[in-house]
């Protein structure tokens, strides 16, 4: 399940300060970062309880210098990408790869 946004947030430590920093794209425009949906009934209480998630991939030089503790960013998804990563048709190795 893909997310559109127009920005995301992350933390950069600097020492025992936490920074907030927004990201976004250099026109503002909407993107789409790569995620999973899923629901799941809790046996307990026969509740359905839904559940979403953000991937995330490596940071790139920018996003490195902020998310430096983990070095991590969201994975964000070209229109090209977008479109596979939501193709039930596809098969999950071939979604992923960068054909």
């Amino acid at each position: 399940m893909p997310h559109t946004s127009k920005r995301f947030f992350e933390w950069q430590h600097v020492g025992e300060e936490k920074i907030p920093w927004y990201i976004y794209s250099k026109d503002n425009e909407i993107f789409t970062l790569a995620g999973l949906y899923s629901e799941w009934l809790n046996r307990q209480s026969g509740e359905v309880i839904s559940t979403f998630t953000i991937i995330t991939t490596d940071a790139n030089e920018l996003l490195a210098e902020i998310h430096n503790s983990k070095k991590r960013m969201p994975a964000i998804l070209t229109a090209d990408e977008e479109r596979r990563w939501i193709d039930l048709s596809i098969t999950p190795p071939e979604s992923c790869s960068n054909a």
